[in-house]
């Protein structure tokens, strides 16, 4: 009986620690690098990198069509470790978001807008 006790004990401080050991991300903000806000191109393939963020093991990247606040249509939805994504996107108007996450916080998305042109 006491040894069940102390592996609940054991498992529980265990769990606590993975918290206390993970960087509070949750007020810093992931800076974004390229496209720039604004960017408009009629070249379809676009990369999107943004600055590694410290205590961040993963970064979301959102992108939508026209924008996040009213979406169309949800173009990627990732979940990525690495601070860089490229893909081809057709004449539109878009907007892209990136936030760090780790294994107990996550930051607020950081968006910027792009277009696409025929």
């Amino acid at each position: 009986m006491n040894s069940r006790i102390l592996f609940i004990c054991m498992f529980f401080i265990g769990v606590s620690c993975e918290d206390i050991l993970e960087t509070n991300i949750s007020d810093d903000l992931v800076v974004l690098q390229l496209p720039a806000d604004g960017f408009a191109s009629s070249t379809a393939n676009v990369t999107f990198w943004w600055n590694e963020l410290e205590g961040a093991s993963s970064y979301e990247l959102l992108i939508v069509s026209p924008d996040y606040e009213n979406p169309t249509s949800l173009v990627v939805d990732s979940l990525l470790t690495k601070n860089q994504f490229t893909m081809v996107l057709p004449i539109g108007r878009y907007q892209w978001c990136v936030k760090g996450v780790n294994e107990a916080y996550k930051t607020e998305f950081n968006c910027r807008s792009i277009e696409i042109l025929n």
